[in-house]
């Protein structure tokens, strides 16, 4: 698992983007990727192979399509008639035009074992499919320039354009959990870094077509310093990571007598659930609040955020202007000048940084109810979806997720639906303001409450209070989130009280005059 995104991820999205189909054959059970104890190798096979499902969905590929061998990990040469068996049987029941397989001078010994098996189901299957050896580590340090691809005759080698798809690998790649993040007890670093993630999203994705004969597809020139390198490489990486592993349990011995905790505690590597998968509907410019939310369901370790769903045709300067004058007419100006003021003076939400990497999970769509927008809102598998800013959902979209979908409203319900809920709490002169989480059904805000909570009011700017709301409304939510969406009163508040809509300019001049004359 992840070898197929890591080599191939962007030619696969854009086969599945043209209509072809696609299988992909798993040779191993991935056991040993992280190394935890015999006792946890199966959670880990059941993690890696969930990611792998939600690694195809990333790209569009149909889960049905993915095969699973489950041979033991780093040992495949140990097992070639099982192997063979294995890639005969998907093959005469394909039958495939074209096929990818390993590189023959792979530095790895399964992939070296896989490459074998493959050319021996090619050597007596029907018809003549074309061939493409794949490079997974292409970096060698012992080869010209460092790269192992550029030893390639320019002949055979090929890269196609693909460059378009490079998110759809992104996000293939972060599905991975147990390998770009630090997943096992114990583990010092991730498998696949996050330099290395973004690396291998954008680098050239390279495949070598096989000739008849099985010429070598290397330069003349670098043949024989090629092969030798390719038995020095393992042994290498192999010397380096013993030494790595040798000083990291020196320091954690010398830790280790200080503290009297040599190791984790018994069952510190039991299986870890899957994360619940998270899909957000929100706006296309997400207020510091709407920020926070994102960033802290993208950091938590049982949450997976899959995506960002929004209504609106961009994310430039242009669209944010006419999206403020869309929903406040003559209050764009100063609501725009507001939200900077939070964002750039008061540094509100997440850092920069943050708010790019993001941005990625984005998905901007004039429908979001069109039928391919539902189709890409289906790939991510979500348990859960949460309105947080975003449009008024229709069945369609709000019943895909398996648990529902659950919204924020700043208000007390039913006494205050409908917009702006806070200012119209404190123009009413009311001592609280309330937050509820309710699970999104058919109506205006008239769902089951799930979680409910309130702010006071009397003797606070309506900037404090309405801080103080946010920052409560994302802690309710992620407490609902974190219970799956289950718990709550079980009661809808129905549809009474009162439908509030955006204060008028007369309106806010009322309430400012009212709060100048309470002081």
């Amino acid at each position: 698992m992840d070898d197929e995104t890591l080599a191939c991820g962007r030619l696969l999205a854009a086969l599945a983007t043209a209509g072809r189909t696609i299988h992909i054959l798993y040779a191993t059970d991935g056991a040993r990727s992280p190394r935890v104890r015999e006792d946890d190798a199966q959670a880990v096979v059941r993690s890696r192979a969930r990611e792998a499902h939600c690694a195809a969905a990333a790209l569009g590929l149909s889960a049905h399509r993915l095969s699973f061998l489950a041979l033991p990990d780093g040992s495949l040469a140990r097992h070639t008639v099982s192997l063979t068996r294995g890639v005969g049987r998907l093959w005469d029941g394909v039958r495939p035009g074209s096929v990818l397989l390993p590189f023959r001078y792979d530095r790895h010994p399964d992939h070296l074992a896989l490459h074998r098996a493959a050319l021996a189901c090619a050597g007596r299957a029907p018809g003549r499919p074309v061939l493409w050896e794949y490079f997974v580590y292409y970096r060698w340090r012992l080869v010209p320039g460092g790269d192992v691809r550029r030893c390639v005759r320019e002949d055979v080698i090929h890269e196609p354009a693909t460059l378009v798809f490079s998110e759809h690998k992104r996000r293939a790649l972060e599905c991975y959990r147990t390998q770009t993040t630090v997943w096992a007890p114990g583990q010092r670093r991730a498998i696949i870094p996050q330099s290395r993630v973004e690396e291998v999203s954008t680098a050239p994705e390279l495949f070598a077509k096989m000739e008849a004969g099985g010429r070598s597809p290397l330069a003349p020139g670098v043949r024989s310093w090629v092969r030798v390198t390719h038995r020095l490489e393992p042994k290498l990486k192999q010397i380096k990571d013993t030494a790595a592993d040798m000083a990291h349990g020196a320091v954690t011995m010398r830790r280790g007598r200080r503290s009297r905790r040599l190791a984790p505690a018994d069952g510190a590597a039991s299986e870890v659930p899957p994360p619940t998968r998270v899909v957000v509907f929100a706006s296309p410019f997400p207020l510091p609040a709407e920020w926070l939310f994102l960033a802290r369901v993208d950091a938590h370790p049982k949450l997976e955020l899959t995506g960002v769903l929004c209504r609106g045709s961009g994310t430039g300067g242009r669209e944010r202007m006419v999206d403020a004058w869309r929903r406040r007419g003559w209050l764009a100006p100063a609501v725009l000048l507001a939200d900077y003021g939070r964002r750039y003076l008061q540094r509100a939400g997440p850092d920069r940084a943050t708010r790019v990497r993001l941005r990625r999970r984005f998905r901007v769509a004039p429908n979001v109810h069109a039928p391919d927008v539902l189709r890409w809102a289906e790939s991510l598998r979500p348990d859960i979806g949460v309105v947080y800013g975003g449009p008024i959902l229709k069945p369609e979209l709000f019943d895909i997720p398996t648990r529902g979908t659950l919204g924020v409203h700043h208000g007390q319900l039913p006494e205050y639906r409908g917009k702006k809920t806070i200012f119209w709490a404190m123009f009413n002169g009311e001592k609280s303001a309330g937050v509820t989480i309710q699970k999104i059904n058919t109506g205006l805000d008239t769902g089951e409450v799930i979680r409910e909570g309130a702010v006071r009011i009397r003797g606070r700017s309506y900037g404090a209070v309405s801080r103080e709301v946010q920052a409560l409304g994302v802690d309710l939510l992620l407490d609902a989130i974190l219970a799956k969406g289950q718990t709550g009163s079980g009661t809808s508040r129905g549809s009474g009280g009162m439908l509030y809509r955006d204060p008028s300019a007369a309106d806010i001049a009322r309430f400012v005059v009212s709060r100048f004359r309470s002081r």
